[in-house]
């Protein structure tokens, strides 16, 4: 854990958690993900799935990415379904593609007290269902100080894989987040990586 690896191919610790390109449910898989044949690189892949197995708790994720000066835009899956009655799956599986969420703080989660659920919008009256949960990883981003604005951060919902895709593949989401110009997302303690990569002098 204290030093830096380097390879010209994926580490199996990474290679393991994607898919087989020769499965048969591979094709699926990747449109669960919203990527088109041409983009389907480990990486990228590694990036929107999470990457995250049933026999531990790593997951791996891309920061927002900049998309204009103080705006942030970021791909996540809804987590927690399974921990939702059966309104909220089928509620779910009504959403609609731009439909808007809402953040809601968990304060009193007894496992996360950062938790954050999402909720339909209210379109209509009495439309008030939860959906699941942010990505822990994006916590930090989601409710800092520097966003309590109501207009942010604003989540939407990108694509809804019916089933047979599996829960924590069923509602892909988009969130843009506004940030002080000078405030970079994922740069803050608990996302710095634990060793820092050595840097070669240039001659």
């Amino acid at each position: 854990m204290n030093r830096v690896y380097e390879s010209d191919e994926l580490f199996p610790f990474f290679s393991n958690r994607v898919l087989c390109p020769s499965r048969p449910d591979y094709p699926d898989f990747g449109s669960w993900l919203a990527y088109p044949a041409s983009q389907r690189d480990p990486i990228a892949l590694l990036a929107r799935s999470g990457g995250q197995p049933e026999t531990d708790s790593f997951q791996v994720f891309a920061p927002p990415e900049r998309e204009a000066p103080g705006r942030y835009g970021a791909h996540f899956f809804v987590h927690g379904i399974r921990h939702l009655p059966e309104d909220s799956h089928r509620r779910a599986q009504r959403l609609q593609p731009k439909d808007r969420l809402l953040v809601m703080h968990d304060f009193q989660n007894a496992k996360d007290p950062d938790a954050l659920l999402l909720r339909t919008a209210e379109t209509t009256p009495n439309d008030v269902y939860l959906i699941g949960y942010c990505p822990r990883y994006l916590l930090a981003e989601a409710f800092s100080d520097f966003m309590k604005d109501t207009n942010w951060p604003n989540i939407t919902v990108e694509q809804i894989n019916p089933p047979p895709a599996p829960l924590q593949f069923r509602a892909l989401c988009r969130m843009v987040m506004a940030c002080p110009e000078l405030v970079v997302p994922c740069s803050g303690e608990s996302y710095r990586p634990l060793v820092e990569p050595l840097v070669e002098a240039t001659p």
